[in-house]
């Protein structure tokens, strides 16, 4: 049996041969957007060290928010309290 002759497959140093563009409709200028100082397609894809950025970024958003969630929670835990105590007081006596 003999393999068929592939054409880029991984490992074999080739190179392979892409679709030929030339035809292809250009992205209009309202679907570009600016990346790296270049108007680009949409679909560009950053850099491993802005991922890395990014990911960082969020965590630290995630973060911040639940100590946000929890500052919050313990306000109106203190303020149940304190409403409670008001009514206790005012009906108690």
């Amino acid at each position: 049996m003999e393999q068929p002759e592939t054409s880029g497959g991984r490992g074999t140093g080739r190179k392979v041969n892409l679709p030929d563009h030339k035809d292809a409709y250009p992205i209009p200028d309202k679907w570009r957007l600016p990346f790296h100082g270049h108007m680009l397609t949409p679909t560009a894809v950053p850099s491993a060290s802005e991922r890395q950025l990014q990911i960082e970024l969020h965590k630290a958003r995630r973060k911040r928010a639940i100590r946000l969630g929890l500052t919050v929670a313990a306000v109106v835990v203190v303020a149940a309290g304190a409403a409670l105590l008001f009514v206790l007081r005012a009906w108690g006596r």
